[in-house]
C-alpha cells in the first residue's frame, strides 16, 4: 500500500509539474493537492502550490491605488468620530476603510478610533500599518511609540522615536525620548525579556477571537484584515494559522515579497500549512 502510494505520489508531482510548465495552474493547483491529501507532510508539493498561489494572485489582483476620500466624506467620518458613541465609531470608521482600503487619512482616524475605545493593540497595529505605507511620516513613529510605551516596551518605543526624530526633529519628542533612555537603563534585562514573552495558553481565549476575527476579514479581502494579523502574529509568533493569516493579509495589501516570508516561516512551522 505504502509503495503503491508512493509510486502515485510521484506520478501526480510530474504532471503537476508538466501542466505548470504547460501554464494550466488549476489543474497543477488540484493535482498538487491531491498530493497532499495523501501525503499531508509532502514538502515538494506544498512548496510548489504555495508558489502557485501566489503568482495566480499576483497575475489577477489589479493593484490598488493610494486613494482619499473627498472633504466632504471626511467631514462626516470626523462627526461620527466626535458624536458617535466610541464602539460605534470604530466601526463606522472601519467600513469607511473597506470603501477606501489605501486611505492613510482613514486609516489614521481608525487608530485613533481605536486607542479612545480602549483597544491599544488595534491602534498600534494600525499605525504599523501606516508606516507600512508610507514610511517617511514621522506622526506615525511618534503615536506607535507612544503605546508601546505604556505597554512597557520601552526600547520598541525608543527605536520609534529616533525614528520619528531623524525624519522631524520635535523638541518635546527629543526630551521624551531621553527619559525613556534613562528609564529603560532602570529596568533589569532579564525582566524586559520576561515582559516581551507572550504566553499563548493564557492568552488561548484573545488567540481564538482574533484569529477568527481575522480569517472573517481575509476571506473578504479586507485591507484592513492586516491590522488584526499583524497583531496576532505579534502576540503568537509561534502558531502558525497566525503566520499564515498575516501572509494572506499581505497579499490583500499587495506586499507579496513580505507575503512569501511569512508562508515560508507557516511552513516551516508546520509543514501542512499551504
Amino acid at each position: 500500500m505504502v509503495e503503491k502510494n508512493t509510486k502515485t505520489i510521484k506520478n501526480l508531482l510530474a504532471e503537476a509539474k508538466s501542466r505548470t510548465l504547460a501554464g494550466d495552474r488549476q489543474t497543477a493547483i488540484e493535482l498538487y493537492n491531491s498530493v497532499l491529501m495523501l501525503k499531508p507532510r509532502e514538502t515538494t508539493a506544498s512548496s510548489r502550490l504555495k508558489k502557485l498561489e501566489i503568482e495566480a494572485s499576483c497575475q489577477f489582483r489589479v493593484k490598488a491605488k493610494p486613494e482619499e476620500p473627498d472633504e466632504r466624506v471626511l467631514r462626516v467620518i470626523q462627526s461620527a468620530f466626535v458624536n458617535k458613541p466610541v464602539d460605534e465609531a470604530v466601526n463606522y470608521i472601519r467600513d469607511r476603510l473597506r470603501e477606501y482600503p489605501r486611505s492613510l487619512t482613514v486609516l489614521s482616524m481608525l487608530s485613533v478610533a481605536f486607542y479612545a475605545n480602549k483597544q491599544p493593540y488595534e491602534a498600534v497595529s494600525s499605525y504599523e500599518l501606516a508606516i507600512s505605507w508610507k514610511p517617511e511620516c514621522a506622526d506615525f513613529y511618534r503615536s506607535a511609540g507612544e503605546i508601546y510605551r505604556e505597554f512597557g516596551f520601552l526600547e520598541k518605543t525608543e527605536t520609534l522615536w529616533r525614528r520619528a526624530l531623524w525624519l522631524r526633529f520635535d523638541e518635546s519628542l527629543s526630551k521624551a525620548l531621553i527619559e525613556c533612555q534613562e528609564n529603560i537603563k532602570l529596568i533589569p534585562a532579564q525582566y524586559r525579556l520576561q515582559a516581551e514573552r507572550i504566553d499563548a495558553k493564557k492568552y488561548k481565549a484573545i488567540l481564538e477571537s482574533r484569529r477568527t476575527q481575522a480569517e472573517t476579514a481575509v476571506s473578504n479581502s479586507d485591507p484592513s484584515a492586516m491590522i488584526g494579523t499583524v497583531d496576532l502574529a505579534a502576540r503568537f509568533p509561534e502558531v502558525p494559522d497566525c503566520i499564515s493569516l498575516l501572509g494572506k493579509s499581505l497579499l490583500i495589501n499587495q506586499q507579496y515579497s513580505r507575503a512569501i516570508k511569512y508562508f515560508e516561516k507557516s511552513t516551516s512551522l508546520d509543514p501542512r500549512q499551504s
